[in-house]
């Protein structure tokens, strides 16, 4: 699904979509339907009517949009703006990238 320079030319958004990804995987796993709640408004858009011009957003939106059985509703969330589980989501994520960053995975 990933195309690396895909990736680097989004990298703010990179992690959003593979963790909206995830959890769709979660849903079809489980046989489940989901909330997806996002600081992003491209993970709400490109899964529904947003032109994606990125091979990655475009893996995406296809995915998205062949499992949107799976996602019963979507939420925005401001970014940076105390909200308890989208703090917790966002040090999860620099928890990751540190580690990365400091074993070269």
């Amino acid at each position: 699904m990933k195309d690396e320079e895909a990736v680097k030319q989004m990298w703010n958004v990179a992690g959003e979509i593979e963790a909206a990804t995830r959890a769709i995987k979660y849903a079809v796993e489980t046989d489940t339907t989901i909330t997806l709640i996002s600081d992003y408004q491209g993970i709400q858009g490109w899964a529904t009517d947003w032109k994606a011009n990125n091979p990655w957003t475009q893996a995406y939106a296809e995915y998205a949009r062949q499992h949107e059985n799976k996602i019963s509703e979507f939420k925005f969330v401001k970014g940076h703006s105390k909200n308890k589980w989208n703090t917790y989501v966002d040090e999860l994520a620099y928890k990751r990238l540190s580690l990365q960053e400091d074993y070269g995975k």
